[in-house]
């Protein structure tokens, strides 16, 4: 008689993925302060120009907010409600199914969400929903919360456009969070007043190679949410026979376009403030640990995640 069966063929090994983690205070994902000093200085100063420019009708909501929120949920005695911080924590109550807290209804809620995103359009956008007079700080804001995010992606698509690097990596994928995605929707041109990122949201990079018969070359474009970003930086004035429909815009006009928010150097910027302060050379500045700029690598598609 025939003998046991023969044992089965071992499982293929798993293929290892590589899960890289950092402390908090090297994050650069989100306008992390606690690791760019520069930036923490400028955050200060135009949240302090916020409460020097408080309005009757924004005194109105927030007493209407602190009375719906009872005195078990409101903020202690002496501090002023952060509507950024109330709003992320009602969307994370009702995405989890708890329900709004207190008494906030979801009328008040849509006005503290409008609330929220006006504070930050403020901090981030290069357009100053408050004032006209902050133009030079408003880029560099901007450039110190979503510049570096902006000069990988742009880089990685450098990289795939030239063939160089790991060619192999077509897709790069971001898991972030909407205050992430709004400082790189204010240097799209795409940042919505009053409205917050929807619970989800996410903004897709694409980069793709015309055939030599429609003139070759790279081309790039974003969409947000599922649609087309429209007149992306860089995008030409009126009809061009170079570029293609669809919101696609040249690389080199959309790198060259975004290069005043791209830090060459995100440490040296960070930190380039307190050596002139001191009196010393820059490039000789404290640098927080894991911000060097480091070297772009190839990309396909690039995707930015808020939850």
């Amino acid at each position: 008689g025939g003998g046991p069966p023969p044992p089965p063929p071992p499982a293929p090994a798993s293929p290892v993925v590589e899960v890289e983690t950092t402390e908090g205070e090297k994050e650069w994902l989100y306008p992390n302060s606690a690791c760019c000093p520069r930036l923490a200085d400028l955050l200060k100063s135009r949240r302090a120009a916020l409460r020097s420019s408080k309005s009757a009708p924004l005194a109105a909501l927030e007493e209407r907010a602190l009375a719906a929120l009872g005195s078990d949920l409101a903020p202690p005695e002496g501090e002023r409600l952060d509507f950024i911080a109330l709003y992320d924590a009602c969307t994370s109550r009702l995405a989890h199914g708890v329900g709004l807290p207190g008494h906030v209804t979801e009328e008040l809620l849509r006005e503290i969400e409008a609330e929220a995103a006006h504070v930050m359009a403020h901090l981030v956008s290069p357009t100053d929903v408050y004032s006209s007079d902050d133009a030079a700080s408003s880029e560099e804001v901007l450039r110190l919360t979503a510049g570096r995010h902006l000069h990988e992606i742009v880089g990685h698509m450098e990289d795939m456009a030239g063939q160089k690097g790991d060619s192999a990596a077509g897709l790069r994928l971001y898991s972030a969070h909407d205050t992430s995605l709004m400082p790189l929707l204010a240097a799209l041109g795409r940042l919505e007043p009053g409205t917050w990122p929807p619970y989800t949201s996410f903004l897709v990079f694409e980069l793709a190679c015309a055939p030599p018969e429609e003139g070759g070359g790279h081309f790039v474009r974003a969409l947000y949410n599922g649609e087309v970003v429209e007149r992306l930086p860089g995008a030409a004035g009126g009809d061009s026979a170079t570029q293609p429909g669809g919101g696609w815009v040249p690389l080199a006009d959309f790198q060259r376009a975004l290069e005043p928010l791209l830090p060459r150097d995100f440490s040296a910027a960070c930190h380039a403030h307190l050596a002139a302060t001191a009196g010393r050379d820059p490039t000789s500045a404290e640098s927080a640990p894991g911000l060097d700029d480091s070297s772009a690598r190839s990309d396909g598609t690039s995707q930015a995640k808020g939850g």
